[in-house]
């Protein structure tokens, strides 16, 4: 069988997979993206939690938190791979260089996960 280019003219005989150690890696950064701003914002709010500033910092991490999920859903359904990946050099393909499926990947790697972590964190 005959490997398929893609767009930048990279067939997916050129592609290695990744290891568990940097799946494992690109999880953690992944999971620090969502801690360090949740960290910030609870020592933020026990500090002085009724100071103008503490308001606003608080604010700027609520934002993120929201947008992060979005911007990593959109990155995996585009990309093919979240920030972790991407600092990893890591990829989600598909043998035929199509882009990855809506719903294997952002919905069951994604969201599944986020709802996951929030479940998690809430016990």
């Amino acid at each position: 069988m005959q490997a398929l280019l893609n767009k930048d003219g990279i067939s997916t005989k050129d592609y290695v997979a990744a290891t568990p150690l940097q799946r494992v890696i690109a999880g953690m950064i992944n999971i620090q993206l969502y801690l360090a701003p949740a960290i910030v914002m609870f020592i933020v709010l026990h500090i002085r939690p009724f100071s103008d500033i503490c308001f606003y910092i608080t604010l700027i991490c609520i934002i993120f938190l929201i947008i992060l999920p979005v911007w990593q859903c959109y990155w995996m359904r585009t990309r093919g791979q979240s920030i972790g990946k991407k600092i990893l050099g890591i990829r989600i393909i598909r043998l035929d260089n199509r882009p990855p499926n809506f719903w294997t990947i952002v919905i069951k790697r994604e969201i599944f996960y986020y709802i996951y972590i929030y479940i998690y964190s809430c016990n």
